[in-house]
């Protein structure tokens, strides 16, 4: 799948820059002037990454045992 790779890096580029920025705008906000809001950020941190464990364990594909062209085919169709 080498022609959806290009595809699928910039999304995920594009989605972790923004993330990233806007998180560095929330964190400002949830941490405060004198760090009160530490705890409050990590235990945000640890359910995002829970979700995403989540996320990825769940509705991760089951390829194992199949050759590259059997994914691919499962996933895109036959090529014309």
């Amino acid at each position: 799948p080498a022609k959806y790779r290009a595809a699928a890096q910039g999304i995920m580029f594009f989605m972790v820059r923004g993330l990233s920025a806007a998180w560095g705008l929330v964190f400002v906000n949830i941490y405060g002037e004198q760090g009160e809001g530490f705890t409050l950020a990590a235990y945000l941190m640890m359910a995002l990454l829970i979700v995403s464990l989540l996320i990825g364990a769940i509705w991760t594909p089951k390829t194992r045992g199949k050759s590259l062209e059997q994914i691919t085919e499962e996933r895109y169709g036959k090529e014309i």
